[in-house]
C-alpha cells in the first residue's frame, strides 16, 4: 500500500499539500518523502538517477533486532526530483547496495533469506520503469555481497556461501542480465567468503578468498584458472585488486599475540599464481580499514598497516611496509609511523596512478587531535614533516594530488569543525575558518570548485560551501532538519541529496524518513 502512495506525494500536488504540514525546512530546497527505514544511497555513474534502498521499521525498536523480510527499492529522477514507476519490494534481507550499470539502465539488488537451506535472490530492476525485470534469480546459499558486473554489463556475478553442518562452500553464479538467467554452473570453492569479490579491468578474471583459499575464475567459462591458493592464516577482509587490474592482494594474520605475523600474498590475475614469494611482517593487521592494503603507483606498489609490539619494552608502534607488487620484494626500510597505534584511523591515496600515500593516526586516548604522514612509495620516503590536525577524517581532493582533512575540534567531544587541505609535498596549503558546530561528512565532486561540510547542529545539520583549493569560504550555511542517514553530491556538484528523518510529527509514523534536495548554487 504504501509502495503505491510514494509517487503519489512525490509527483503530484498532493507534495505541495504536505510541504504545508510538512515543510522542507531549507529555503528552495525540494523534498521527496520515502517509505521505510534507509539502507543505502547509490548515484547512477552520470548522477541522473538516485536509487534508496528502505527496509520496514525494526518492530521490537532498538531493544532486540529483527532482520526485515523485504526491502524497497526507490528509484528517482534527479532532473525531475521525481518518484519513477511504483517503489519495488525485493523479498530477504538486503545484501550490499544497489549496484548500477555503466549505462544506468538496470539496477541490481542481492537479498538473502534464512531456512533449512539459506537462499539467495538478484532481483534486476529497468530504472526507466522502476519495474522488475523477469523473476528474481534464485539461488543456494547467502549472498557474499552485491553482484559484480562484466564490463559491458552482460553477464552478473553473484557469491553465495552454501553450509552442509560445519562445512562451508563458496558457489560463484554467472548471470546473462539480458535473459535474467544464470549461465552454466557455479564455482565452488572451499570456505567462507571474506570480504567482496573482485574482477579485473575487463572483468575476464574474478579473484575471491574464503577462510580456505584464493580463487581466480575466468569469466569466459567460469573456470578456475589455476589449482586455489591455500590461506596462510586468517584473512583481513577480502581481495583488493590493482587499479591496472592485473594483479590482487590477500593480507593474513598469523599466530596469537604478541608473537603474530602477518602474511602479504599477491596474486598474478592472468595465471593465477602466487606473485614471488608471500612477504612475512612481525605484528598484526589492525581491525579497521586502515588495516587493509592498498596500491598506489598505478598498482606498481603495494602498501600495508601493521601494528607492531615489542616485548622487551612492552611497546606498540605502527609500522608502513611497501612492497614492490611486481616481484614482492621490500620497498625500502618498514617505515615506524607517529601517533598512538590504538588510535590509528585512515589511509588515502587520491590518485592510485600516484605515488602518495596519506596516514592519519591518532595522537592521545581522548580523540581530539592526529598526525598525518606523507610517505613516497616509489622509493619508501617520509614527504616533508607529519602535520598535526584535529581528530577526524580524510577526503581525496578532486585534483588526486591532496586531501582534505575534515577535523572537529573542542575535545573527544567536537564542539567545531576545521577543514584543511594538504597537499602531496606534505604541506598545509589552506585552512577554513572555524565553524562552530561537530563535523558530519565532507562532499566533494570531480573537477568542482568548491567542497561541502555538513555539521550537526541539535536536530538539524548545517552545509557550508569552502574553496576546493584553499578551504576558504564564507558562506551562509544553509540548514536542513533531521539526522543524516546518508549524504551524496551528482557527479556535476549542483546537488546534495541529504536522506534524513526530518518529517514533521504528522508524518513521522507513515513517512518519518525524506531526501532533502538542496541546490549547491543556493549556498553563497
Amino acid at each position: 500500500m504504501f509502495n503505491v502512495l510514494v509517487p503519489l506525494i512525490n509527483n503530484t500536488p498532493v507534495r505541495d499539500l504536505l510541504n504545508i504540514v510538512d515543510p522542507p525546512g531549507t529555503p528552495g530546497a525540494t523534498v521527496i518523502r520515502l517509505a521505510g527505514t534507509p539502507s543505502s544511497a547509490v548515484l547512477s555513474p552520470t548522477g541522473n538517477l538516485l536509487f534508496e534502498l528502505t527496509v520496514p521499521p525494526n518492530p521490537l525498536g532498538g531493544i532486540f533486532y529483527v532482520p526485515p523480510t523485504y526491502s524497497t527499492l526507490t528509484v528517482i529522477n534527479t532532473a525531475t526530483n521525481t518518484v519513477v514507476g511504483v517503489p519495488v519490494n525485493v523479498r530477504g534481507v538486503p545484501i550490499g547496495a544497489p549496484v548500477i550499470s555503466a549505462d544506468g539502465t538496470r539496477a541490481y539488488q542481492s537479498s538473502s533469506v534464512a531456512g533449512g537451506v539459506n537462499t539467495t535472490y538478484v532481483t534486476v530492476i529497468d530504472t526507466a520503469s522502476g519495474n522488475v525485470v523477469g523473476k528474481p534469480i534464485r539461488l543456494d546459499g547467502w549472498s557474499a555481497g552485491s553482484v559484480v558486473l562484466s564490463a559491458d554489463g552482460h553477464y552478473a556475478y553473484q557469491a553465495t556461501t552454501i553450509s552442509v553442518g560445519s562445512v562451508f562452500t563458496t558457489a560463484v553464479s554467472a548471470i546473462d542480465t539480458k535473459k535474467v538467467a544464470t549461465v552454466g554452473d557455479p564455482v565452488s570453492v572451499q570456505g567462507w567468503i571474506r570480504g567482496s569479490m573482485v574482477r579485473n579491468l575487463d572483468a575476464t578474471r574474478l579473484c575471491l578468498t574464503t577462510t580456505d583459499e584464493v580463487a581466480v575464475i575466468d569469466t569466459s567459462d567460469m573456470s578456475l584458472v589455476a589449482p586455489p591458493i591455500a590461506v596462510d592464516g586468517s584473512p583481513n577482509g577480502g581481495v583488493v585488486a590493482s587499479p591496472d587490474g592485473t594483479r590482487a592482494v590477500v593480507t593474513t594474520d598469523r599466530g596469537n599475540f604478541p608473537d603474530n605475523t602477518v602474511v602479504v600474498t599477491l596474486v598474478d590475475l592472468a595465471s593465477g599464481s602466487v606473485i614471488g614469494t608471500p612477504t612475512v611482517i612481525e605484528g598484526f593487521t589492525n581491525s579497521t580499514a586502515a588495516g587493509i592494503p592498498i596500491f598506489s603507483d598505478g598498482g606498481a606498489r603495494l602498501n600495508q598497516i601493521t601494528g607492531a609490539y615489542d616485548q622487551n619494552t612492552k611497546t606498540s608502534s605502527t609500522v608502513l611496509t611497501i612492497i614492490d607488487s611486481s616481484t614482492g620484494n621490500l620497498v625500502g626500510a618498514p617505515i615506524a609511523l607517529p601517533g598512538n597505534d590504538t588510535r590509528f584511523m585512515a589511509v588515502q591515496v587520491p590518485d592510485p596512478a600516484d605515488s602518495h600515500l596519506f596516514v592519519a593516526s591518532g595522537i592521545t586516548q581522548t580523540y581530539d587531535s592526529m598526525v598525518i604522514t606523507v610517505v613516497d612509495t616509489s622509493d619508501g620516503t617520509v614527504v616533508g614533516t607529519p602535520l598535526v590536525t584535529g581528530y577526524g577524517t580524510l577526503v581525496s581532493a578532486p585534483g588526486g594530488n591532496s586531501v582534505y582533512v575534515s577535523a572537529g575540534f573542542g575535545g573527544s567531544t567536537p564542539t567545531g569543525t576545521e577543514v584543511s587541505v594538504v597537499d602531496s609535498d606534505g604541506v598545509t596549503t589552506g585552512t577554513s575558518r572555524p565553524l562552530f558546530s561537530p563535523p558530519i561528512a565532507l562532499l566533494a565532486s570531480p573537477g568542482g570548485s568548491r567542497v561541502y561540510q555538513l555539521t550537526a547542529v541539535g536536530s538539524h545539520i548545517q552545509i557550508f560551501a569552502l574553496d576546493a583549493v584553499t578551504a576558504a569560504g564564507s558562506s551562509v550555511p544553509v540548514s536542513v532538519g533531521g539526522t543524516v542517514n546518508s549524504a551524496l553530491i551528482t557527479p556535476d556538484g549542483t546537488k546534495i541529496y541529504d536522506t534524513n528523518n526530518g518529517s514533521s510529527p504528522l508524518l513521522s509514523l507513515s513517512f518519518p524518513y525524506r531526501v532533502t534536495v538542496v541546490k549547491t548554487s543556493a549556498i553563497r
